[in-house]
């Protein structure tokens, strides 16, 4: 029996089947078969080679190289898709599905005939990949007996039914992949309905076949089966061999290639990587890509196409230019690279432009970007370049990897870039008659997180295609819109700069400056804090007003007391923007300090008596403050300045020195803009820097706190915050200026988790602030169930743990740094909400304006410096008018279409932050946290993001650490949830399954409790560096001493110890996977490639060999083929 007779049979048989299962309408979805595979093995005649199976790696495949259209070498394509098919272990990798829809009838019998027609005119459908053991990949070509292309026939009664069924089977079909890389790598489903109409899906695998070579595939069948049910002779063009191609590529000399793209290349700083918004929640359980589309209408194509010609350039460098603007916005980067697909068909080959097969390429294109560049002037470079690549478009990616700098084993690139124009689905439209009946629709999963496929004609239409394990659908979304809007206002004739260009339409600029703008409201009841206190002395002396351990002072006490200060302060030379220093503990003496120090009319200045001498001596001098309030006994640090008056406090806050000071009220003295209060923080030039706060921001601090959380006499608050941390100031003035009750808790509460709730329940606390690390530490505890706690505040870092279920108050979250009167934005943490709490939304009468280097507003989901502006902002910095100039700047609103522009002060934090899509500001890490390792920059905060959704982790923090020889390297810290402290490769190998390789810690250090600053911040500074692993070098087990002889074969070096790293000693990509293939021979193991990234040490990977069990099974049975007159048939050979 012939294979035409064989295949009718099978055509009769599936249709058989497929009428018994059917019914009228469907009524529930089938479970697909799993497509067969198709046969691809030569007989064993002649000489006989074995062959690595691409598969498993391991198993042999008896064939005969001489038969058929021969064996030659990959196209540069080929061997990079080959790669990530092993290195991912995904069989849907680069599996592409073309769906036909054809109004009109397709004959089974006429259809099947014309693929046998095809299969034996094209090399492509006929082509099997393998390699030797550590020799490079080969394809060949079997003879068109031996293939017989896998088709079923499926029968509806209704259109419908198929409609509603194709997702279903196309998922179902991709997910069955190819097992196996053998011929033929396609095959086809055809859906019929009685209503002449039909469907057909083309399965094959990018290997064999790219878009253009999709073209001439699809004209000869459908144009072969057209004349077959017509009666007519097939008439179609000859077509030449892809191996003539690859013969062509063979006489190419890459030196020339290697000067270019290594100059092109220069200097090159690593991938592009897009830091959009992860997807919440658990990652996908598949690996089938996400996709979503975009395009542009026939007017907005029809000025695209204008606006590339007015320029002199192609509709694809105009787009091309688009995509690399979105880069440079979205990562703040003006140098971006991306790939793009060359066709690849100039070549000087007869018949290279209609050949079925793999000749496209796909190369780094590097976009530099200025603000200044003109528009034109930009593109017509743009094109300059693309144009150059042609005479070097052939080459390897793998080689320009090597040439490129970047690190072996770390991407190049991670978005690509491809445009079909014309595409060959409106070129075979275009030739009319039952071609204007079909369309067609592309499926692919390519092998990078973000691929772009463009097809052109009358309209543009974008298919995005995403992983969506990095990406969510909003952020993808988005992104296709700022790539829309950038296209278009290239385009745009008013366009002259780079910099003119703005991904944000009106309504979404309109919308921005809407989230970034607190509510506008008129607050303060007093123009200074310390008025309200007098207030409430008048009208409840007799209420407690704070206590300590040992003191507790009414609000008369407290107002009487702070008079009589204020007065010696007075004396003392204190007034309008004058600096009283107060070097207390935190008591009931420290807060009549303050009070008195604004009640003279002054300003205080919170010292910390446990600072090195040195730190307050440089405080004082600094601040130029007339007087310090301290108390008897407590040494201050010598050589102050002669003018510093000393004044000495009792711990009830009387003078101790008492000269008859009156307790009444003083006049008062300055206005809403003279100094409420200086602190100083850290600065970059290792000298502190005092920042100067104004009693008008400090009283739009306390009116919204007052307002926000109903902050009335009956409250009960907590003081416990260290003096010199500006949250202190927030601890105080919001309850003393409503008439609330203060109690300040001793040191050895505070820090202990479980004590402090105690202590809280005990206390009837209905409102405490807990800096970040000590609430998230106290949040793990069990609370009291005699809570009174109505709200649990917290800052200071970021919190990284949603709310507890059930916690019986409210958990607020808030953000501020000192410049802008300690709280900026606040977000209600909820118990349900995934992923790391949100900063929130700006506070009352303040501005969160989220912007670029080119002070340019960002879109949602587009990481950007926050700036802060409004009514909290500092004056600045005491003494330093360079650095507050430099910090405090000037930024130019323009309130809508039509109005006018007004000029904004706003301070620049330095910290990345984004909106999220819920209109609420997400904290990413500091300007100066961000990374790069191994060429790839990395926000920390994402990598301690994922450490903190794994079940075993209660808090993280990753740095890097520079203490290796190789350059910065990862090293996560992690404090254990309740139970057993996970292990270091517990850990690592959690992360691997959510984050890049460049992205995972080298290790991971478990501590008990984080190292703490004096203000209750994670002391990253004290953090330790991971346990040193040892010197010794030699490989230890029998395993180990295999691969190391084996890496050391392929990398050409004498020898390789137990702790090198396969691609710091110069491996790359192909020579992995001839690593991989020696030691699962070695080994009788089935290691996949992508084993060896995720662990590339000699022991990491012979430990990981050991942990999965592969320990040295017996050698698989050998596959052999017989020949048979229709197929090749399968047989056991016995193992050698």
């Amino acid at each position: 029996m012939d294979a035409h007779g064989c295949g009718r049979r099978r055509i009769s048989r599936t249709r058989k089947r497929t009428r018994k299962r059917k019914s009228p309408g469907m009524g529930r979805e089938p479970e697909w078969e799993k497509p067969a595979a198709g046969v691809g093995l030569r007989p064993t005649t002649g000489r006989r080679h074995r062959l690595v199976s691409s598969a498993a790696m391991v198993q042999d495949t008896t064939v005969d190289p001489g038969c058929g259209g021969g064996v030659y070498p990959l196209s540069p394509m080929q061997q990079g898709m080959l790669f990530h098919r092993l290195e991912s272990g995904i069989g849907g990798v680069d599996v592409e599905q073309v769906v036909c829809e054809c109004r009109h009838e397709i004959s089974a019998p006429e259809f099947e005939q014309a693929w046998e027609l095809v299969v034996r005119r094209h090399d492509c459908l006929r082509t099997t990949f393998g390699w030797r053991a550590g020799d490079e990949p080969r394809q060949w070509v079997l003879p068109p007996e031996m293939v017989r292309l896998p088709l079923r026939v499926l029968h509806f009664e209704r259109d419908e039914d198929v409609t509603r069924l194709l997702e279903s089977f196309l998922a179902a079909d991709r997910r069955s992949g190819f097992a196996r890389l053998e011929a033929p790598l396609a095959r086809v489903t055809l859906f019929q309905t009685a209503e002449n109409h039909a469907w057909f899906v083309f399965t094959y695998h990018h290997l064999v076949l790219d878009a253009r070579g999709m073209h001439t595939l699809f004209q000869d069948v459908l144009d072969a089966h057209d004349a077959l049910g017509r009666g007519a002779s097939v008439t179609l063009k000859p077509v030449r061999p892809y191996r003539e191609y690859i013969t062509w590529l063979q006489t190419l000399d890459l030196h020339r290639a290697e000067a270019f793209w290594r100059a092109q290349l220069q200097d090159l700083r690593g991938a592009t990587v897009l830091p959009l918004a992860s997807p919440a929640g658990v990652a996908p359980a598949d690996d089938i890509p996400g996709e979503l589309g975009l395009r542009f209408g026939p007017e907005e194509t029809r000025r695209l196409r204008e606006a590339a010609g007015r320029h002199g350039v192609t509709l694809n460098t105009l787009l091309q230019g688009a995509w690399a603007l979105v880069l440079s916005r979205c990562t703040g980067e003006d140098d971006v690279l991306f790939g793009a697909v060359r066709a690849c068909r100039h070549v000087p080959v007869e018949g290279a432009g209609e050949m079925a097969g793999m000749l496209i390429n796909t190369v780094p294109f590097r976009v530099r970007l200025a603000s200044a560049a003109s528009v034109g002037h930009w593109l017509r470079d743009l094109r300059e370049q693309w144009v150059a690549l042609r005479d070097y478009e052939h080459t390897p990616l793998m080689q320009v990897q090597r040439w490129s700098g970047v690190e072996a084993g770390q991407p190049l690139f991670e978005t690509v870039f491809n445009l079909h124009d014309p595409s060959w689905i409106a070129e075979l439209r275009s030739r009319g008659g039952r071609w204007t009946q079909r369309d067609f629709d592309v499926r692919c999963q390519p092998n990078y997180p973000l691929a772009l496929d463009i097809f052109a004609a009358d309209t543009v239409r974008v298919r995005a295609f995403f992983e969506r394990r990095r990406f969510g659908v909003e952020a993808v979304t988005r992104l296709l819109a700022q790539f829309h809007a950038a296209a278009l206002a290239l385009a745009a004739p008013r366009t002259d700069t780079l910099g003119q260009v703005t991904l944000l339409d009106e309504q979404e600029r309109r919308v921005l400056l809407e989230l970034a703008a607190g509510a506008h409201t008129s607050l303060a009841t007093e123009p200074c804090v310390h008025l309200a206190v007098a207030r409430q002395a008048e009208q409840t002396p007799g209420r407690l007003a704070v206590a300590d351990a040992t003191t507790r002072l009414t609000y008369g006490e407290l107002n009487a007391a702070a008079n009589r200060l204020a007065r010696r302060l007075r004396s003392l030379g204190a007034g309008p923007d004058r600096v009283v220093a107060v070097c207390l503990e935190r008591s009931v003496a420290m807060l009549v300090a303050w009070l008195g120090a604004l009640k003279a009319g002054g300003a205080f200045l919170p010292l910390d008596p446990a600072c090195p001498a040195e730190r307050l001596r440089f405080q004082l001098t600094d601040s130029g403050a007339v007087a310090v309030v301290t108390r008897r006994g407590m040494g201050l640090p010598g050589a102050l300045p002669s003018a510093l008056a000393r004044v000495d406090l009792e711990a009830d806050g009387a003078l101790a020195e008492p000269a008859g000071e009156s307790e009444a009220n003083l006049p008062t003295v300055g206005t809403p803009h003279d100094l409420a209060y200086v602190i100083y923080t850290s600065g970059s030039t290792g000298e502190p820097k005092g920042v100067e706060i104004e009693h008008r921001a400090l009283g739009n601090l306390v009116a919204w706190h007052q307002q926000t959380y109903a902050i009335g006499a009956d409250d009960r608050a907590t003081q416990l915050a260290n003096p010199a941390f500006d949250a202190a100031v927030w601890e105080v003035w919001p309850y003393l200026t409503a008439g609330a009750a203060l109690h300040i808790l001793d040191d050895e509460t505070r820090v202990d988790p479980a004590r402090l709730w105690r202590w809280l329940a005990e206390q009837q606390i209905t409102m405490t602030f807990l800096p970040t690390p000590l609430a998230e530490a106290v949040l793990a505890q069990p609370w009291p169930a005699e809570l009174a706690l109505r709200v649990l505040l917290t800052g200071g870092d970021q919190l990284k743990r949603p709310a507890p279920a059930n916690l019986p108050c409210l958990l607020v979250n808030h953000y501020g740094p000192t410049e802008c009167a300690v709280v900026a934005t606040a977000a209600v943490v909820s118990a349900t909400a995934g992923g790391i709490p949100p900063i929130g939304r700006p506070i009352a009468n303040t501005t969160a304006l989220v912007l670029d280097r080119e002070m340019r507003l960002v879109p949602v989901g587009v990481p950007g410096e926050l700036f802060l502006g409004g009514d909290s902002l500092a004056r600045g910095y005491r003494g330093r008018p360079a650095l507050t100039a430099e910090r405090f700047v000037t930024w130019t609103m323009k309130d809508g279409p039509g109005a006018g522009t007004r000029e904004v002060r706003l301070y620049r934090t330095g910290d990345i932050v984004r909106w999220r899509a819920d209109g609420q500001l997400e904290f990413l890490g500091r300007a100066d946290h961000q990374v790069k390792i191994r060429g790839c920059r990395i926000e920390l905060g994402e990598i301690e993001a994922a450490l903190l959704r794994l079940p075993q982790v209660r808090e993280a923090v990753v740095l890097a650490r520079n203490e290796a020889p190789g350059g910065p390297q990862l090293v996560g810290y992690v404090v254990a949830a309740a139970g057993q402290p996970p292990e270091e490769g517990q850990l690592l190998d959690a992360l691997r399954e959510v984050l890049p390789a460049y992205m995972v810690p080298s290790a991971m250090v478990v501590l008990p409790a984080w190292p703490l600053t004096p203000n209750g911040k994670v002391d990253r500074r004290a953090l330790p560096a991971p346990a040193h692993r040892g010197d010794a070098d030699a490989p230890l087990t029998e395993r180990e001493q295999v691969i190391a002889r084996i890496w050391a074969t392929v990398l050409g070096r004498a020898e390789c110890g137990r702790h090198d790293n396969f691609f710091n000693c110069g491996g790359h990509s192909l020579l992995a996977a001839q690593a991989v293939t020696h030691v699962n021979v070695a080994l009788r193991a089935s290691a996949s490639v992508r084993l060896l990234f995720d662990f590339p040490t000699v022991a990491e990977f012979a430990r990981e060999l050991e942990r999965q069990g592969q320990a040295l099974p017996p050698r698989p049975p050998v596959l052999r083929a017989r020949r048979r007159p229709a197929a090749a048939e399968l047989e056991l050979a016995p193992p050698r």
